[in-house]
């Protein structure tokens, strides 16, 4: 450009604002090595001395690998989605010395869609709590809702259902709320709130969303339509959350849950090796969540609440179900813990 380039000039180009390595090699013996050494230092590069221009080919393989990925990121994605996802990376370099670095970059990756006969099994959350007990630190509610929903959707940003069984029978009614309120402010999510229609829910009222958390906080799921509903969007591809601490059986006893919850019915807790656990009075259960590398616990491993309601004694008859968390009566580790 006609304009003197001096080596002072070399040694400060940037590029959002991080300095431009730039790499040297001197041909021959009749080069300023000192100088040339100096550059590539100054600039995080590397000085390649060659002797002869048959040795060239090797030395830009060298240079090439600089510009090769060094790092190898991993990201969680739903297993369900398919087609082309975007994955963004963003990453802050602070050297020693010289300004911080920061940049982001979009990785596309394919995930091949099932054939039409080949539609995966959605996934189901079984929660045998309610998430607006006092014993419950609000973080920890709010962080295993949301974590809960991510895991059983089939899609990044997922249109959620929120239902409340109709037979709540005034029990905790405001828990279907508080999970509405802990979901609605998460830009992936798109939450509605349904009071459950009388009979029971029904698959029109699912249709079009990608996950249903169906709430019944203190009494036991009390319509065989809605485990039917439920059952029939689970094998259709979509995600279920079932929460509240009786959802191991059904009112009256009329029909197994278990086809969802992958539990057998037990007992209703509120009795465990001789100590009464009931609506806040007399005992607690402490709730441990495991130390399991699975979406819905991450990052709560090991931690422990006290729970003042009964929670279902049941048994783990699935072979794909895993137990996530444990409860056992306070202050006796005697009695034998239940999913």
């Amino acid at each position: 450009d006609g304009v003197p380039t001096r080596l002072s000039d070399l040694t400060r180009m940037q590029h959002g604002g991080a300095i431009t390595p730039v790499h040297t090699i001197g041909l021959g013996r009749d080069v300023d090595t000192e100088a040339l050494q100096t550059l590539a230092t100054a600039t995080g590069a590397r000085f390649l001395p060659v002797e002869t221009e048959e040795d060239l080919p090797g030395v830009f393989g060298v240079l090439q690998s600089y510009f090769e990925a060094s790092h190898a990121v991993c990201v969680e994605l739903p297993e369900l989605e398919c087609g082309e996802l975007l994955v963004r990376v963003s990453w802050t370099w602070t050297p020693d010395d010289g300004p911080v670095a920061q940049g982001s970059t979009l990785q596309p990756v394919d995930y091949a869609c099932p054939g039409e006969d080949e539609t995966p099994e959605g996934r189901i959350v079984t929660l045998l709590l309610t998430l607006g007990d006092p014993g419950i630190p609000s973080d920890l509610s709010a962080q295993l809702a949301l974590q809960a929903v991510e895991w059983a959707s089939p899609r990044l940003r997922p249109h959620v259902l929120i239902v409340l069984d109709d037979g709540h029978n005034g029990e905790d009614v405001t828990d279907a709320e508080l999970i509405q309120w802990l979901l609605a402010d998460v830009d992936t999510l798109e939450v509605a709130y349904l009071d459950e229609p009388e009979g029971g829910l029904r698959p029109e009222d699912v249709e079009g969303y990608d996950v249903v958390w169906y709430a019944n906080p203190g009494y036991p799921m009390d319509d065989l339509t809605a485990l039917e509903t439920l059952d029939a969007f689970a094998a259709a591809g979509g995600g279920v959350v079932l929460q509240g601490d009786d959802m191991t059986w059904s009112s009256g006893h009329a029909f197994e849950t278990t086809p969802l919850t992958g539990l057998e019915h037990g007992d209703n807790g509120t009795n465990a090796c001789g100590q009464r656990i009931d609506n806040g009075r007399d005992g607690t259960y402490t709730v441990t969540v495991g130390q399991a590398e699975h979406a819905v616990v991450r990052g709560l491993g090991g931690q422990t609440f006290r729970y003042g309601n009964d929670i279902d004694r049941s048994t783990v008859v699935s072979e794909t179900a895993e137990v996530l968390a444990w409860a056992q009566p306070t202050g006796d580790p005697s009695c034998p813990p239940r999913p």
